[in-house]
C-alpha cells in the first residue's frame, strides 16, 4: 500500500515518523509531505525524503486562507498510486485527500481545537483517538456519522518505546550533572485553540525569576516557541539557558529534575519518562491531560508561586496510571491499513 503522511507541525513528527518506519518495515511505501516550521525535528530525526509544502496562517482568517491554498498546493504535490493519508488533525491535507479521492485517516487527541476539529473530522473517513478521550466528545463535531476507532494510550508511546537517550545533551547546554535542572516551555501560541498566550508566557517568565533568584543551583532551560519570545529573553541572557538552533527535547527531558510546561505534547513526553511535571496552561485542558492530572501523574497550575512551592516541597507525582497504558502502536496501525 501507498501511504501518505502529512508533518502539519513539529509536535506531530516524531508520532508521525514512528508509524511511518512501522509502516515500511511491513512493506508499505511511504511519501511525506510536511511544512517549514517541522525542518529542525526532521533532521534530528534524520528524515530525508520529504516534500515541503506550506501554508500556516497566524490569525482565524489567514489561517482559513492559508489551509486552503496549502490544500491546492498539496493537490498538485501528489504522487498518483497514494491509498491513503494518515494525519493528525491536518485539515489541508484531509480537504486534498478529499480532492484526489484518497481514503484518508485522521488522529486526534486534542478535542479542544473546535475550528480544526470540525472541519478535519467531517473531512476524514476514519477518525483514530485514544479511549481515554470520550466518544461523546469527537462525535459533537461530527455532521454525519464517521467510523471512530479507540485505541489504548497516548501517541507519544509509539516513539517513546525505542527512545534512547543522547548523553551529550548537558554539556551542549553547559549543564552539570549535579545541577537542579528545571525544563520549561510555553504554549504554542500560534494555534487556532491557543487563548492568553502572552499571560500564559509571563507566569513562566515569573516562575524563572524567582527561582532563579532564589535558588543559585538551579538551571533553566527555557525553549521558546517564537522569535518575539527569544528577543524577550534575552534581558536573561547568563541566567536563563535558552538553546539555539534544533534540540533533542527528549534528552533533555530525561534528564530534568522537573518540567514546567503549557504545551501537551512536552507535558505528556515528560509524564511518560516518568518526570515530575507541572502543566500551566490558562486554556481549556484537553481531556487526557485532565485525565493525566486526576490520577496524579502530573501537576497543574497557574500561579508562579504555587509552581515554585510544587517544585520545591516534597510532594511527588504517582505514575500508577500510565504504568498500565498500553502502546498504540499495533492498533494504529491496523486502523490505519483496514478498510
Amino acid at each position: 500500500m501507498n501511504i501518505w503522511l502529512d508533518i502539519a507541525n513539529p509536535a506531530e513528527a516524531r508520532f508521525l515518523h514512528a508509524i511511518g518506519v512501522e509502516l515500511s518495515e511491513r512493506g508499505h511505501r511511504i511519501f511525506v509531505t510536511a511544512r517549514e516550521n517541522s525542518i529542525p525535528i526532521l533532521k534530528l530525526l534524520g528524515f530525508k525524503d520529504y516534500v515541503l509544502v506550506e501554508g500556516h496562517g497566524k490569525n482565524l482568517v489567514s489561517k482559513a486562507v492559508k489551509t486552503n491554498l496549502r490544500a491546492a498546493s498539496l493537490v498538485g504535490r501528489i504522487p498518483h498510486g497514494i491509498d491513503r493519508l494518515f494525519s493528525v488533525e491536518s485539515v489541508s491535507a484531509m480537504l486534498a485527500s478529499k480532492l484526489l479521492g484518497i481514503r484518508s485517516v485522521l488522529f486526534t487527541d486534542n478535542e479542544k481545537a473546535k475550528i480544526q476539529c470540525y472541519l478535519g473530522y467531517n473531512s476524514a473517513d476514519k477518525i483514530i483517538a485514544p479511549r481515554l478521550i470520550p466518544k461523546s466528545m469527537i462525535e459533537r463535531y461530527l455532521l454525519f456519522s464517521r467510523e471512530i476507532v479507540p485505541v489504548p494510550g497516548l501517541k507519544e508511546q509509539t516513539y517513546l518505546r525505542k527512545f534512547k537517550p543522547a548523553k551529550h545533551i548537558l554539556e551542549k547546554l553547559g549543564v552539570s550533572k549535579d545541577s537542579k535542572l528545571i525544563v520549561v516551555r510555553p504554549e504554542p501560541g500560534l494555534a487556532a485553540y491557543s487563548k492568553n498566550v502572552h499571560e500564559n508566557f509571563q507566569i513562566l517568565v515569573s516562575v524563572c525569576k524567582k527561582i532563579l533568584e532564589s535558588d543559585s543551583s538551579a538551571k533553566i532551560v527555557l525553549i521558546p516557541r517564537y522569535e518575539y519570545q527569544c528577543s524577550y529573553l534575552k534581558r536573561f541572557m547568563g541566567k536563563l539557558i535558552i538553546p539555539e538552533g534544533p534540540l533533542d527535547t527528549l534528552s533533555l527531558i530525561y534528564y530534568a529534575d522537573w518540567v514546567v510546561c503549557a504545551g501537551d505534547t512536552m507535558a505528556r513526553e515528560a509524564i511518560l519518562l516518568m518526570k515530575p511535571t507541572v502543566i500551566c496552561y490558562t486554556g481549556d485542558l484537553v481531556a487526557i491531560n485532565n485525565k493525566l492530572i486526576e490520577s496524579g501523574a502530573a501537576f497543574f497550575s497557574v500561579e508562579s508561586g504555587e509552581i515554585i512551592d510544587i517544585i520545591y516541597s516534597d510532594r511527588r507525582p504517582s505514575f500508577e496510571f500510565i504504568k498500565n497504558l498500553k502502546d498504540p502502536t499495533e492498533d494504529i496501525v491496523q486502523a490505519i491499513l483496514s478498510d
